[in-house]
């Protein structure tokens, strides 16, 4: 082949190159999000590796995420796994601006109930789900150290004061 046939060639695909796309995958795992035992709140942790999955979900636009939190052994467990996985949704859309229908919603998988796990994915599901206890609510630290509000006090009648 004649030099000036391969380099009208190379000016043709030159050319003609940003109108070629090449597929990308919609496949493979994204970085988990490990929360604290019991915890639906998104952790400074937890934040950094969510700025880092959107950076990659925002160079894959025509594939979905998958968000699929753990934890299926009990009603409070289920629960705690849809409110992490709404958490993770709801970072990646406020914070990040990822719309919501990118995401498919999964909760009360088995396995580790302090991760949910993210994965590209072309399947079509859910971007929203109800609870599934919306009265369930796992007990925090100040749930627990909490005084009943008529813990002690007395119907002591006060001084000056007719009872």
């Amino acid at each position: 082949m004649k030099q000036s046939n391969v380099i009208n060639l190379v000016c043709i695909a030159l050319m003609f190159a940003p109108f070629i796309s090449v597929a990308q995958s919609c496949e493979g795992s994204l970085s988990p999000v490990r929360f604290s035992k019991s915890s639906t709140s998104i952790s400074p942790n937890a934040q950094m590796i969510l700025n880092a999955v959107a950076t990659q979900i925002k160079d894959q636009p025509q594939c979905k995420v998958r968000v699929t939190g753990n934890g299926s052994s009990s009603k409070m467990s289920t629960q705690i796994s849809w409110s992490q996985v709404n958490s993770v949704i709801n970072f990646l859309v406020e914070k990040q601006g990822i719309s919501e229908n990118r995401f498919i919603f999964h909760y009360g998988e088995q396995g580790d109930e302090n991760l949910v796990d993210l994965t590209f994915t072309e399947e079509e599901g859910p971007q929203n789900v109800p609870p599934p206890f919306p009265n369930l609510r796992p007990k925090t630290l100040s749930d627990l150290t909490k005084k009943p509000a008529s813990a002690g006090k007395q119907n002591v009648p006060q001084k000056g004061k007719k009872s």
